[in-house]
């Protein structure tokens, strides 16, 4: 058995999952072959013939290459030979997987925009990707006002509806989207914005309801006001 604990890692010196533990078991002994290939090739070799008694052996892998340097963001390939030490034609071969994610998921929100204006019967639109996301929580509230869950999921989502405004009161909210992913990499976004969903105010001031108007040359004058707290 060959695996990588956790799957996941992320080397990005934020205390969190720094590194991933390579760990193997052998039922007898072996000549032991380990690397961590990419794309490329072998990215690092942790063991190179190396002969091992019977039981369980592990290395910690900080998610450097060979010489030293950072690995890309990515998903390698832990590759493992045992040989019989007495044949070396006689052998196994294992293979797992470990990915590297040292990068945040990336969140945008087009729907509201900073400021606007929105009636609740919309959807917050935007965007939450990240390859091994785990979660993202979309709340809004006003000002020092506990936020109102409006949504979460664990999908990406690009240019999709995000959460639907319909539980909020009219007014001044702080939209917030907050997300995590597999590697414990963290984000967030805020976004303040106004529900209103009340129509524009109109009434007629003249002619009257009812009046009898004379049809003749002169244009009728007709007068009315129109108010809105959020005129477009």
């Amino acid at each position: 058995r060959l695996a990588g604990t956790p799957e996941v890692f992320s080397p990005n010196a934020d205390g969190r999952l720094e590194t991933s533990t390579l760990e193997y078991t052998l039922a007898r002994e072996a000549r032991v072959r380990l690397e961590v290939r990419g794309s490329s090739g072998f990215l690092r070799v942790f063991e190179s013939d190396v002969l091992r008694d019977a039981g369980p052996a592990s290395h910690v892998w900080d998610g450097r290459a060979e010489g030293g340097a950072p690995a890309p963001d990515g998903e390698y390939v832990l590759w493992m030979r045992a040989e019989d030490p007495a044949v070396p034609t006689v052998y196994e071969e294992e293979s797992a997987r470990v990915t590297i994610d040292t990068v945040a998921p990336v969140l945008s929100v087009t729907r509201p925009v900073a400021d606007g204006v929105m009636p609740a019967a919309e959807s917050v639109l935007g965007s939450v990707e990240d390859a091994t996301l785990l979660e993202y929580v979309v709340t809004a509230a006003p000002l020092g006002v506990p936020p109102i869950e409006l949504a979460r999921g664990t999908r990406e989502r690009r240019e999709q509806p995000l959460a639907p405004l319909g539980a909020l009161a009219e007014g001044s909210h702080t939209l917030r989207i907050t997300a995590s992913d597999r590697g414990e990499n963290e984000s967030q976004i805020e976004v303040s914005f106004i529900v209103d969903s009340t129509p524009p105010r109109a009434a007629i001031q003249s002619p009257l309801a009812g009046a009898v108007l004379h049809r003749g040359e002169v244009p009728i004058a007709i007068t009315g006001l129109v108010g809105d707290d959020h005129f477009a």
